[in-house]
Order: C-alpha cells, then sequence, then structure tokens
C-alpha cells in the first residue's frame, strides 16, 4: 500500500485541504498492538482516537485555564507530510492552525457525531506537537 503522502516529490504546493486530508489520514491510522501470549489474542489500540475520545468528553468539563490538550506526535507522521505542515505554517500560519484543528475536529467527530456537534466542543480544542 502506497501512502499518498509518498507520492509528492514537493509539498510546497500541496493545498491545506490536502494537508488537512492527510494528516486526518495518517491520525486515524496510526494504531499499535500487543499479543497476549497465554491465550493468543491480539489488542489493537488507535493512539489518536483513543486521546480524541478522552479529550471529547472531558472538554466541556474541565478547567477553563487548563483545558485538554490533543497532542501530535511528529514521530508518528511521515516525513512529507512533516515538510507540508513546515511549509504551511511559515508561507500561511492561519491555514496551518485551521488545517491541524480540522483535522482533530475530524477525528472527534467520528467518534460521537451527535455530542460533538451539541456540545459546541469544536471551538474548545487545543493542540500542540510533541517530538
Amino acid at each position: 500500500m502506497t501512502i499518498v503522502a509518498n507520492q509528492y516529490k514537493d509539498n510546497s504546493s500541496r493545498s491545506k485541504s490536502a494537508i488537512t486530508d492527510e494528516l486526518t489520514y495518517q491520525l486515524s491510522s496510526t494504531c499499535s498492538f500487543t499479543v497476549n501470549e497465554n491465550n493468543n489474542h491480539i489488542h489493537i489500540t488507535h493512539k489518536y482516537y483513543d486521546h480524541a475520545e478522552f479529550v471529547l468528553y472531558r472538554i466541556n468539563i474541565w478547567n477553563p485555564s487548563t483545558p485538554p490538550v490533543f497532542i501530535i506526535n511528529t514521530s508518528d507522521l511521515t516525513k512529507p507530510l512533516q515538510y507540508g505542515l513546515e511549509q504551511l505554517k511559515r508561507h500561511s500560519p492561519e491555514h496551518f492552525d485551521k488545517a491541524v484543528t480540522e483535522a482533530i475536529q475530524s477525528l472527534m467527530e467520528g467518534i460521537n457525531e451527535r455530542y460533538y456537534h451539541v456540545s459546541g466542543v469544536a471551538y474548545k480544542i487545543t493542540w500542540r506537537f510533541d517530538p
């Protein structure tokens, strides 16, 4: 399977929407697994879906001065996407902010669409990148 980001030689020309879509894809497909050797069961965890669920259901009850932060590890992203995000941030910080926020919003909406829209969570999302 070929990741879409690897098909681009020059990410500087990618649109905000393409970067948002690729970020959403990479966040939603990041997972890990453990194998229980006693019963051969495989436990799969979806790192960013689990984190999005945690933030989604706590953001409205959290202390407003210290809201939960959605943390994205840059090590989970492909180099072409990292480069595209860096270029977007350099050329248009407001588009960069919007692209990352929209990707996270998409994950949260996929967890519980009704709660996401009714609770007003969309405009309370805070995030940051960690290595």
